[in-house]
């Protein structure tokens, strides 16, 4: 149960930590990604709310994806690398955003 619960307390962590750096951002500029978005993408079965099943299934997509060897596990290096990847790509999407923004 102890172990149940500190991978459920982990995975809630990561995925609600969402995609690392937070750019302050209007309703309206919010992407896919985050906020508003974020959660209709979750709901996968279109019912306007989110169940655990739905947030894990989003939780375990996360967990393939820092999952380098695919071996099943995340190693403290994997977690790490992962993590410093999502965050670039997080700054150059925002990064991109604000120069669109600029030349509108």
């Amino acid at each position: 149960m102890k172990t149940q619960t500190l991978i459920f307390g982990l995975v809630a962590c990561f995925v609600l930590a969402g995609n690392g750096a937070v750019f302050s951002q209007d309703d309206e500029s919010m992407s896919e990604e985050r906020g508003p978005g974020k959660l209709e993408k979750m709901d996968t079965d279109g019912d306007g709310k989110v169940s655990l099943d739905e947030f894990l299934e989003g939780a375990g997509t996360r967990f393939g994806k820092l999952d380098a060897d695919e071996d099943g596990f995340l190693t403290a290096e994997e977690f790490k690398e992962g993590r410093k990847a999502i965050r670039a790509k997080n700054r150059e999407r925002h990064e991109q955003r604000q120069g669109e923004k600029e030349t509108e």
